[in-house]
């Protein structure tokens, strides 16, 4: 009865959206070379799923797709399964930005900090 009770809610993790988002939703940083575990203890923190447990099941049951490392930006509840196959494919957060032609690296330099990608002095130090 208690295993029957327990797969049961593991499918209800696994399957059924989850996630309460204010404003601009959760951006979630995926380090490199982090484990199932610890992506599923993020993701459980971060309120992006429901339970840690059941989304390592579920990574364990997939043991060929590995999890990216990257930005992911989540705005609207999803279950913990489409969350993991975005994890799996790479679906990194991206914005679009645009280095127009005859611009200098110093326009550049402030155009990416209106933009809040990044500073002008880290900008100007890596250039």
């Amino acid at each position: 009865m208690i295993a029957a009770a327990a797969a049961g809610y593991g499918w209800y993790a696994i399957e059924k959206p989850y996630g309460t988002y204010f404003g601009e939703g959760v951006f979630v940083d995926v380090p490199h070379g982090a484990s199932s575990r610890s992506v599923a203890r993020l993701l459980e923190k971060d309120g992006v799923i429901r339970n840690a447990i059941a989304f390592e099941i579920y990574a364990r049951k997939h043991p060929r797709r590995t999890l990216q490392a990257g930005e992911y930006h989540f705005d609207n509840p999803v279950s913990s399964k489409e969350v993991f196959w975005s994890l799996a494919n790479g679906n990194v957060y991206e914005r679009p930005f645009t280095v127009r032609e005859g611009e200098t690296m110093y326009e550049i330099a402030r155009e990416l900090q209106d933009g809040k990608f990044v500073t002008t002095d880290d900008f100007l130090a890596a250039a």
